[in-house]
């Protein structure tokens, strides 16, 4: 696979080409390969999007680990405080401690 597409033909290349048909635009589209194969990254103006992503398997990673939280549950840590006052906030325990105006709901511990 050639690193560059200087001095060769669309023939042996087609395939390392990558588009959006249509362009990017507000909403997000598959990126395609020449051949017209649809990867699961989706690219918009405002947004990105990882189809197949099931916390399993497939979809986002960060330095090659795979993010198995889902998109809800990432979302319920939105504005809370680790050791926080609010009855909302992220509990810490070191040892053994009261919770006091804490709200457990939810989840698997």
């Amino acid at each position: 696979m050639a690193n560059s597409l200087v001095g060769e033909t669309i023939a042996s290349t087609y395939k390392q080409l990558t588009h959006v048909d249509g362009g990017i635009t507000s909403t997000e589209k598959a990126i395609l390969d020449g051949d017209g194969t649809s990867a699961s990254l989706q690219l918009g103006t405002d947004n990105v999007n990882i189809s197949t992503h099931n916390s399993l398997n497939k979809g986002l990673k960060l330095q090659g680990t795979l993010l198995t939280a889902s998109a809800s549950e990432l979302n319920q840590l939105d504005n809370k405080t680790v050791g926080g006052n609010n009855s909302t906030d992220i509990t810490t325990n070191a040892n053994t401690a009261q919770l006091n105006n804490k709200t457990i709901d939810g989840g698997s511990y």
